[in-house]
């Protein structure tokens, strides 16, 4: 039987642990921060770009929020810039431009 895989991570000055299980066999992350609603959205997607695994403290709903503005920092970096600009007037006016 093989052994588990376990993943570290500090959290309030003590280092956490827990397996690592992965559905899709990926290779766990090498650095883990625990984030919560007091970082900035651009902050948590410069971690994320850099590889490390963010872990989640906090009420569900700030959680999707994070994820949503992570994930359109994502669809931003990959529009043209002239297709950003226009996404983004749309998105401050709530409709078309």
């Amino acid at each position: 039987m093989t052994q588990p895989i376990t993943i570290t991570w500090k959290e309030d000055k003590k280092t956490q642990e827990a397996i690592w299980q992965s559905t899709s066999d990926n290779r766990p992350p090498k650095k883990i921060q625990v984030i919560d609603d007091t970082l900035k959205a651009d902050a948590a997607y410069k971690l994320a770009c850099e590889g490390t695994a963010l872990l989640w403290r906090g009420d569900f709903q700030n959680a999707k929020h994070m994820a949503q503005a992570i994930s359109r920092r994502i669809d931003n970096r990959y529009l043209k810039p002239k297709a950003r600009h226009k996404r983004n007037k749309e998105q401050k006016t709530g409709g078309e431009v």
